[in-house]
């Protein structure tokens, strides 16, 4: 006869007893290890925002590349790279020299890095940058509309538009006071607001900025939302 040791709610699967049950992702050693459903679904929307900006921003950026740049590039790979070296090899080419800039974005001068990232910046209308997200967020919205969970979708909604405030209120520079009072924010608040020593993303969130920018404007320049309201 088998023995018993312990509560009988020792030997229930967790899940039964009622304990949430941790899902195995292979660690930074490769090694096997226990993340939190929670967690998990953190890192998966984070990741979901990523290429969400990387898809809007790509086709921006990805004409400065070098063209024998492979890697992390769309319509390149590592079988390209090799055959790009064949064919130098063919041509008489016989030393490599091998270079690898070591923790790059932890020693690169971040001030020179943004100046110059601002250089190529176009300064695009709101209207374009809507008119950009729209062929996305359209396309995220017929292929994750069939969700019934839709807390993460309104989620993303919520910070696109928290986003296009932010740039709004970076536009305005030293008018932000008077953009405000022109969309009916109080004296007080507007002048708060501009006043305030807080970056734009705070303040992206604060009242002034959604009464001058509610929900309303972003549907009229065509902005479409992941989730019904």
């Amino acid at each position: 006869m088998m023995e018993r040791d312990g509560n009988a709610s020792d030997h229930l699967p967790r899940q039964a007893a009622g304990i949430p049950q941790d899902e195995l992702v292979a660690g930074p050693s490769g090694q096997p290890e226990s993340i939190h459903p929670q967690a998990l679904l953190a890192q998966v929307l984070d990741r979901f925002i990523q290429q969400a900006i990387a898809q809007v921003i790509s086709a921006q950026w990805e004409p400065h590349f070098h063209r024998h740049s492979y890697g992390f590039r769309p319509e390149r790979s590592a079988h390209q790279a090799v055959r790009e070296v064949q064919g130098t090899i063919r041509a008489g080419y016989g030393w490599v020299v091998d270079m690898d800039l070591q923790a790059f974005f932890d020693r690169v001068n971040h001030d020179r890095l943004m100046a110059r990232l601002k250089s190529r910046t176009r300064g695009n209308t709101i209207g374009v940058i809507v008119a950009e997200l729209r062929k996305a967020l359209l396309g995220w919205k017929a292929y994750f509309g069939i969700a019934e969970v839709l807390s993460p979708l309104r989620d993303i909604d919520k910070w696109v538009r928290r986003k296009l405030r932010c740039y709004l209120w970076k536009q305005w520079g030293s008018a932000g006071y008077r953009q405000l009072r022109k969309r009916g924010v109080s004296v007080r608040e507007a002048w708060n607001t501009s006043k305030s020593a807080h970056g734009p993303w705070r303040l992206s969130k604060t009242p002034a900025l959604t009464i001058a920018l509610p929900w309303r404007y972003f549907n009229d320049l065509g902005l479409p939302s992941l989730a019904p309201r």
